[in-house]
């Protein structure tokens, strides 16, 4: 097969949506998964410059109030399955 970069030129000159896909499915797993990599990152807007400054913000005062005895710590295995019950609605 070929690489996503010749699949699009290949396709290019196609222009329904259950065409393009039909033409996907026909690459092989690793290209697929090029593709989708590709197209994912095409829908990511720009970064928010602060966002990291902000989370590292956040997950200090996050472990300052744990440290001061002013918020609980799950054990890992609490935590996945308080995620696991929201995930299933319960």
């Amino acid at each position: 097969m070929f690489g996503p970069r010749r699949w699009y030129a290949e396709v290019a000159m196609q222009r329904t949506a259950p065409e393009v896909t039909e033409a996907a499915l026909a690459l092989s797993e690793d290209e697929r998964a090029r593709l989708a990599e590709t197209l994912v990152r095409s829908l990511d807007g720009d970064l928010d410059p602060g966002a990291e400054t902000a989370w590292i913000a956040e997950i200090e005062r996050r472990l300052a109030k744990i440290d001061a005895g002013q918020a609980p710590a799950l054990s890992m295995d609490e935590a996945i399955a308080r995620m696991r019950r929201a995930a299933h609605g319960r």
